[in-house]
C-alpha cells in the first residue's frame, strides 16, 4: 500500500497531528483536516512538520479504555495536537529557541509532558516534528488545562 504524503497545499490550514499507530517504526505522523461536513479525515502523512498556535489534547475516556485493554489491547488515537500547519520543509537551525522535547505515553501520563522535567504541557507557540523527535518552542502554558474530552472518547 502506498503511503499518502501530505500535499503542501495544506500548509497554512488548521489541522490535527498525531503519531500514526500503523507505521510506528517509520516515524510517520498523520495529518487530519475537516471536510465540508466538519468531520475530520486524514489528509496525508508526514515525517516533518512545523505548526504554530498549538494545543495538545488527550481524550481521557479513550486513554482509560486503552489502559483497560492491557499490553496486547488494540490501540486507538486518543492524543493529538491541533494548530496551523506552517510547512513540512524547514531547517532545524531556523527554529525558535530554546527547543523543548515533549512526549506522550498513555501508560505514564494523562497529558503531553516535557521530556526532561515531566511537566505537563497543553499549549505552545510552535511545534516541530522531525522524524521521531517532537519539540515545542515558546511554550505559553504548563498549568492545568480545563478541557475534558469525554465527547471525543
Amino acid at each position: 500500500m502506498a503511503i499518502k504524503i501530505l500535499d503542501p497545499s495544506h500548509n497554512g490550514k488548521s489541522v490535527r497531528l498525531y503519531r500514526n499507530l500503523h507505521h510506528p517504526d517509520e516515524g510517520r505522523f498523520s495529518v487530519q483536516g475537516t471536510d465540508d461536513d466538519g468531520k475530520f479525515r486524514v489528509l496525508g502523512y508526514v515525517d516533518r512538520a512545523l505548526m504554530r498556535d498549538v494545543t495538545f489534547y488527550v481524550s481521557l475516556d479513550a486513554r482509560d479504555r486503552a489502559l483497560a485493554k492491557g499490553k496486547n489491547g488494540q490501540r486507538s488515537v486518543h492524543a493529538w495536537a491541533t494548530g496551523h500547519l506552517l510547512t513540512q520543509d524547514f531547517d532545524e537551525q531556523c527554529l525558535p529557541q530554546p527547543l523543548i522535547g515533549i512526549r506522550y505515553n498513555y501508560k505514564l501520563h494523562k497529558s503531553f509532558v516535557e521530556s526532561e522535567s515531566g511537566r505537563s504541557i497543553y499549549n505552545a507557540d510552535f511545534l516541530a516534528v522531525c522524524e521521531e523527535q517532537v519539540f515545542i518552542a515558546n511554550k505559553v502554558e504548563t498549568s492545568f488545562h480545563p478541557i475534558q474530552l469525554s465527547l471525543f472518547g
